[in-house]
């Protein structure tokens, strides 16, 4: 028969709540908590149980946060996070000096973030990276854009290379490209900067090819790509090794790179280094007028160019045209040989002859009873039969009875026709 004075007793605390310790009359009884539940054996009416409990409720999410945090890790754009009260804001470990609103980080670099307001409350801490600057894109192509082998392109960062407008790579620094064909190679860095792009082909040519060489002088440098490692040698004097070589030469001259691969292959290219300024003269001084066309000359292959245009490319250049032309040289190197002034004035002045005080014309070999002013289309030394005046002017009076013939000469030279007129008085 059951006695109503006894009983077994199970304790179960709610989800957040966990059962600490337990004693029972004064015992620890904690061992019979299985399951965050306590049951106790058959006890008496009067027994004693003591339970303590460990209160894990989460704390209520904070609704402190801040905005304007990039989407992704890296950004190529200033970052300008804010709250929605005033909150010291701590940037890898510096806290600024007082209460803000805000931020805006401008530089490039990494950084981390986290805000806390007058309550004590904190955002979370977000890292990023801000990266403005555009990767550099190098590669071994030469000048040309064509070469017999792999195509190499390296840059200063990990970057995405594009093959075709198709990724080529993960992040990475080196790209390779073997196949033939015409491609083109783009870059962008984890930020999307935009490092360039590379237009190139490969042809599908064996053996060993050199390619690069400058078919005119130049005064810069020279870059020669061989499509297969090699070893170079510059006018018969060791230059280095591998797929590229360098112009390291400084003083003008003609050499001869040559080119020994693995197999020895040999293949050779010419270039001219030219840094030495053409020397220029003319048939008149530059600035001088003349009134008969003028030839400027230099002492190597040229090129004279006007108003931008290259008129011609030799040794010589004759200016016809009347006027004023400012002709410049530059060699086929490129270096300035200086700038040519040439006026040409060959159109002879003009005579025509009027009656004094009425300006009446008087035709070219008329005979008039009045005195004749022979006038200039310019200023002039006038020859009135034979005897030149001996200063410039633009007009000449005749005014005894003769008869005259009258040139004029303008200041560049050029002799007008003869003008006739008889005075009978």
């Amino acid at each position: 028969m059951e006695d109503k004075n006894t009983a077994a007793i199970a304790i179960r605390p709610d989800q957040y709540w966990e059962i600490d310790t337990v004693t029972c009359n004064g015992l620890p009884a904690t061992d019979l908590v299985a399951g965050n539940v306590f049951t106790t054996p058959i006890l008496t009416a009067d027994a004693q149980i003591v339970v303590t409990l460990k209160d894990n409720t989460p704390p209520k999410p904070s609704e402190f946060d801040m905005t304007g945090v990039p989407e992704s890790e890296y950004t190529r754009r200033s970052v300008a996070l804010r709250t929605a009260e005033l909150a010291i804001y701590t940037i890898n470990g510096e806290p600024t000096p007082r209460y803000v609103s805000g931020v805006t980080l401008d530089l490039d670099g990494t950084y981390t973030v986290s805000a806390q307001n007058r309550a004590g409350e904190v955002t979370p801490a977000y890292t990023f990276t801000i990266d403005k600057t555009k990767p550099v894109l190098t590669s071994n192509l030469p000048d040309s854009r064509k070469l017999n082998g792999p195509a190499r392109f390296e840059t200063d960062e990990d970057v995405l290379f594009t093959l075709d407008d198709v990724e080529a790579t993960a992040y990475a620094r080196e790209l390779v490209v073997e196949q033939p064909g015409t491609h083109v190679v783009k870059a962008y860095d984890r930020a999307g900067n935009y490092g360039g792009a590379y237009r190139f082909t490969i042809t599908e040519e064996r053996g060993l090819v050199l390619s690069g060489a400058p078919e005119q002088p130049t005064r810069g440098s020279v870059v020669i790509t061989a499509n297969v490692p090699v070893q170079y040698t510059l006018n018969g004097e060791p230059c280095g090794t591998g797929y590229v070589y360098r112009c390291a030469v400084t003083e003008s001259g003609a050499y001869t790179l040559e080119a020994v691969d693995a197999s020895g292959n040999k293949q050779s290219v010419q270039f001219v280094i030219d840094k030495v300024k053409p020397v220029i003269a003319g048939s008149v001084p530059s600035g001088t007028k003349s009134n008969q066309p003028v030839t400027i000359t230099a002492d190597e292959t040229v090129n004279f160019i006007v108003d931008g245009e290259t008129v011609s490319t030799g040794t010589e250049y004759t200016v016809t045209a009347q006027g004023r032309t400012i002709v410049r040289v530059y060699d086929l190197a490129g270096n300035y040989g200086g700038v040519y002034d040439v006026r040409i004035d060959s159109q002879p002045p003009v005579l025509t002859a009027v009656q004094e005080g009425t300006n009446a014309q008087v035709a070219n070999g008329a005979t008039v009873a009045f005195n004749v002013t022979i006038i200039s289309s310019e200023k002039a030394k006038f020859i009135v039969n034979g005897v030149e005046a001996e200063n410039y002017a633009n007009f000449v009076k005749l005014r005894e009875t003769d008869t005259f013939t009258v040139q004029a000469v303008d200041m560049d030279g050029n002799r007008s026709e003869t003008f006739t007129v008889t005075i009978d008085k």
